[in-house]
């Protein structure tokens, strides 16, 4: 564990479907916890889950649990948060999620960014800015307009006090550019907290944390073959790279420069270096601003440790095919399309599709190239005469040019002078030379 650590991020646990959990109370349970009323609303309490995955989970699955003729009201989902930035958070990626300007894959990648990378980016800063300012008009409610109008359908904060609605819209306008706290700075001075002495051994501290660790207790949800361990899901170079740099999904060859105001923080303590009256060395209670979250466990354990579709999980030769970055884009994907359409989303179902799809589709520009080429070197080419001698039927003789009016050339008129009419040419232009001398143009002549 990070003794540095003070606010918890992300969570350690898979994101879970609440209303599947419901389901599975016993029967013996039921009587007491939950009624059989299906017009009622499910009600669930979470009480610091450091994210929003159960939230997103169960909202998405909702039309799995709704039989036909069912008359539900909703879901009431009541969030308690000790760090009131882990609620900003909460409010933040579930808006992402629902935000229907943004396309499937620009929902997946912003979500995830912003849920697990210290750096983004700068698409996404200026995103997470523009999205801060609005909810910072949602929480103040002034001023209202048609933006903020939808937030109220799924956002409550009656139950919030004014000191901490005034807590939240300071985090939301902390979530602006122009701040002048150094995201970098704080980053490395966590890992510097956290390796102590063998900071500048840190390469190898982290291959013994992933191999003799993390791949240690396995995978979850997935049993070993044989009784032997084989690894993680996460891959060792998904692991170092979040352990060294902070980016924990990096998509294509994007550039993950821009800080995640997001992640960062308000902490109590007490400062060194202060004496009271007596010169006794005493602490003097302040508040600093910087990024307290973790930096030993991954965020991949929230939505890329656990999937429906095993498929994810097959090995070659006891390794993962697949990543945890796989899983977890895959999952939010998933959860999204789900929300759209009320279908389950599955990878077999696109392998369906694609075969009738790919019926309807014209065949590939390479082979309507070499088709039309074939086609084209057949009609051009004649078909061959049976004695080579003899000019094919419809062709004129090679002598004669009907068709163009060409004239016939006679042979001898074409040919080269002979060598004794070049002697005589040269002696005649010897003659006309005053000095006497001979000179030959031979090539000028010809």
């Amino acid at each position: 564990m990070d003794e540095g650590n003070v606010h918890q991020l992300w969570g350690f646990s898979p994101a879970l479907d609440l209303l599947a959990v419901r389901e599975e109370i016993p029967e013996s349970l039921q009587e007491t916890t939950t009624t059989s009323k299906p017009s009622e609303i499910f009600r669930s309490l979470q009480v610091c889950p450091n994210d929003c995955r159960h939230t997103v989970t169960t909202l998405c699955r909702t039309s799995r649990h709704l039989s036909e003729g069912t008359d539900s009201e909703g879901i009431e989902i009541v969030v308690y948060e000790e760090c009131i930035e882990n609620l900003a958070r909460h409010i933040l990626l579930v808006l992402v999620l629902l935000d229907e300007n943004l396309s499937v894959r620009d929902r997946v990648e912003t979500f995830l960014e912003l849920h697990g990378n210290v750096f983004i980016q700068e698409k996404t800063e200026a995103y997470l800015e523009a999205l801060g300012k609005r909810l910072e008009r949602f929480v103040s409610n002034y001023p209202r307009d048609s933006a903020i109008e939808k937030l109220y359908g799924v956002f409550d904060l009656s139950q919030l006090n004014y000191k901490e609605r005034d807590a939240l819209v300071e985090v939301f306008r902390g979530y602006r550019s122009d701040g002048k706290y150094s995201l970098e700075k704080g980053w490395e001075s966590r890992l510097r907290n956290f390796y102590g002495d063998r900071f500048d051994f840190k390469k190898n501290m982290i291959d013994w944390d992933y191999h003799m660790r993390l791949c240690r207790r396995g995978c979850c949800g997935q049993a070993n073959e044989g009784g032997k361990n084989d690894g993680s899901i996460v891959h060792f170079y998904h692991f170092r790279e979040w352990r060294s740099s902070g980016v924990a999904y990096e998509f294509r060859d994007c550039v993950y420069k821009r800080p995640n105001r997001s992640l960062l923080t308000t902490t109590i303590g007490k400062s060194i270096f202060c004496k009271d009256r007596s010169l006794q060395d005493v602490g003097k209670t302040v508040s600093a601003k910087g990024y307290w979250g973790d930096v030993a466990n991954s965020p991949y354990h929230c939505f890329g440790a656990v999937c429906e579709d095993q498929s994810f999980f097959k090995k070659s030769n006891r390794q993962f095919m697949k990543t945890a970055v796989d899983v977890a884009e895959f999952n939010v994907e998933a959860m999204i399309d789900e929300l759209r359409t009320g279908r389950r989303f599955s990878t077999q179902q696109q392998k369906e599709e694609t075969p009738a799809a790919s019926e309807s589709k014209p065949p590939p520009l390479d082979s309507q190239q070499s088709t039309s080429q074939v086609e084209k070197t057949e009609e051009i080419a004649p078909p061959e005469s049976p004695n080579p001698e003899e000019p094919l039927q419809g062709q004129s003789p090679p002598d004669s040019h009907p068709e163009s009016g060409q004239k016939e050339v006679d042979p001898a008129a074409t040919e080269p002078p002979s060598t004794s009419a070049l002697k005589e040419k040269e002696n005649q232009c010897g003659k006309e030379n005053k000095d006497g001398a001979t000179t030959t143009n031979q090539a000028s002549d010809t």
